[in-house]
């Protein structure tokens, strides 16, 4: 992954946004909300398709007996993201950008 100031400039701004107002960073602020079902089995179907093989395996994990469990985690992350952020007004070619903006 390459690191560009957009990065920064976004971890820079949720750094400030906790110290300024004094309220904890988005992680705690946010720590109950969930994505829900509806939304993550969207997410799932477009994820588990062979051309999303790398989101595929990030939300695969392994239980203590071995078994293959499903992490939720970057379903919530995303969702959380996006209740922090917004969705964006702009509409924008869907064919182009992908599925994950349809669900």
């Amino acid at each position: 992954a390459t690191q560009g100031h957009g990065h920064g400039s976004f971890a820079l701004g949720l750094a400030m946004l906790h110290l300024f107002t004094g309220h904890g960073p988005y992680e705690e602020v946010l720590q109950d909300l969930r994505c829900p079902d509806n939304f993550k089995g969207k997410l799932r179907r477009i994820w588990k398709q062979p051309s999303h093989d790398v989101l595929h395996s990030v939300i695969q994990d392994m239980d203590a007996n071995g078994n293959e469990v499903e992490d939720v985690t970057l379903f919530d992350t995303l969702y959380r993201y996006l209740v922090l952020l917004g969705i964006p007004d702009k509409k924008f070619n869907y064919k182009r950008n992908g599925k994950v903006w349809r669900a």
